[in-house]
Parts: structure tokens; sequence; C-alpha cells
């Protein structure tokens, strides 16, 4: 159906939001080959770590990701760019 966004759904849990579209799933595999964080993909995704490390597992277990060194830390160094910074939401 033409501008239908598909939607890649594992489960439904109170509180973590397990719907994320395709793109995003594309964008999860490519940055957990590179070695990136579940809190750097987390953030690029705007998204709960939570919810990106069961995303992980879910991928992992249909065989769409590899084991990787560092398991969910990854290996390639982050700086979480709120870290030392006062965030305020409204």
């Amino acid at each position: 159906m033409p501008g239908r966004v598909k939607q890649y759904i594992m489960f439904d849990i109170d509180g973590i939001d397990l719907s994320i579209t395709e793109n995003k799933v594309k964008t999860f595999d490519k940055m957990w080959n590179e070695g990136c964080s579940v809190s750097e993909i987390a953030f690029k995704l705007q998204r709960k770590k939570n919810e990106v490390i069961l995303l992980a597992q879910d991928r992992f277990l249909r065989g769409k990701i590899k084991e990787r060194p560092g398991q969910m830390k990854g290996t390639k160094p982050w700086k979480n760019p709120y870290n030392n910074k006062i965030r305020v939401e409204a």
C-alpha cells in the first residue's frame, strides 16, 4: 500500500514501545555491526535503552545479528552528549 510505513513489531510490554520502522531496524543492524553501544543506538533511534536491548535480543534469536566483542557495550567509543549538561524537560 503506497505511503504506508512498514512496522517491525516484536511484542507489547507496559511502558515499552516495541514497534519500530523497518528503516530504524536497518539503522540498528548497521550500528550494531559497526560496534556502537546500545546507549548510542538508543540515542540515535530516539528509543529507550531497554527497547534497544530487547530489539538486539530479538534480532539475535532470529539470526539477523551475531554476537560481537563488547556485547551490549560494543567496541566503538561514544560519549553521551547529555552527560555533564543540565537537561530540563517540560
